[in-house]
């Protein structure tokens, strides 16, 4: 199981708990009306990659509550189920993450994350079925019940067709400090620098999508490889070889 990372920021001023609920919404509505997520072409973020966020990642109040952090304190004190507790907990407790597609057995993806390098069999619900050496963008959940052994691929996978993995590690190198450890590289993964990071990300480094994926490019830290972000979109975007061809 991924460990729980701390989120790093907070509403400037603090928010009574009665409101904390009222606080969400804000944060919710304002995320649907800038990103309307649905399904490309529409917008890349999908309504199980916005869910996701908004439930279990997007964070606030001077406790840094989530909606499910918040629904696993009021489940636990008013009687909810042990069982139903322990899947919320499982949710909460995942984020997204870059994972390298090493193949397939049968009906399960091996998918290896590009940092840690820790190895996971997963079941992929939305149908695609990959290619070797793929950067897979993805909610990856342990196993749903306690006597599993593959995980699930929870999101419409997102494949990064551009830069490749040496960059993407570069990336890591310039945004983690050189002391970060598992808990850093856990807790921007989850939460990012900023609430709308990887939001942004998604919605700015959209190239294409088919039924079962949805097609990215770019690097969150370098604005001119993202298509769709500001200065691409006043200067153009240059496309790498490969995709022009394609």
């Amino acid at each position: 199981m991924q460990k729980k990372a701390a989120c790093p920021y907070h509403l400037k001023a603090t928010v009574p708990c009665g409101r904390i609920y009222g606080t969400f919404a804000d944060i919710i509505s304002r995320a649907e009306d800038l990103y309307v997520p649905s399904a490309p072409p529409m917008s890349p973020l999908t309504k199980s990659y916005f869910t996701c966020w908004a439930f279990f990642d997007a964070c606030a109040g001077p406790a840094n509550e989530t909606i499910g952090t918040t629904i696993l304190e009021t489940g636990a004190a008013f009687g909810m189920h042990p069982e139903l507790l322990r899947l919320i907990r499982l949710m909460q407790d995942s984020r997204m993450g870059f994972y390298i597609h090493r193949g397939r057995e049968g009906n399960v993806s091996i998918l290896e994350d590009l940092v840690t390098t820790a190895v996971y069999r997963a079941v992929v619900p939305a149908g695609y079925r990959g290619g070797k050496n793929e950067n897979w963008y993805v909610r990856l959940l342990p196993p749903p019940f306690q006597e599993g052994t593959e995980h699930v691929v929870f999101t419409t996978p997102y494949i990064v067709v551009h830069p490749d993995f040496a960059d993407w590690l570069a990336y890591f190198r310039r945004t983690l400090p050189a002391t970060a450890g598992f808990d850093d590289y856990e807790r921007h993964m989850k939460y990012g620098p900023t609430r709308e990071y990887w939001n942004d990300y998604i919605f700015e480094a959209y190239v294409n999508h088919q039924a079962d994926a949805i097609y990215l490019a770019g690097l969150p830290d370098i604005p001119e490889s993202r298509p769709h972000s500001k200065i691409s979109e006043a200067k153009g975007w240059k496309a790498p070889a490969f995709l022009r061809q394609n």
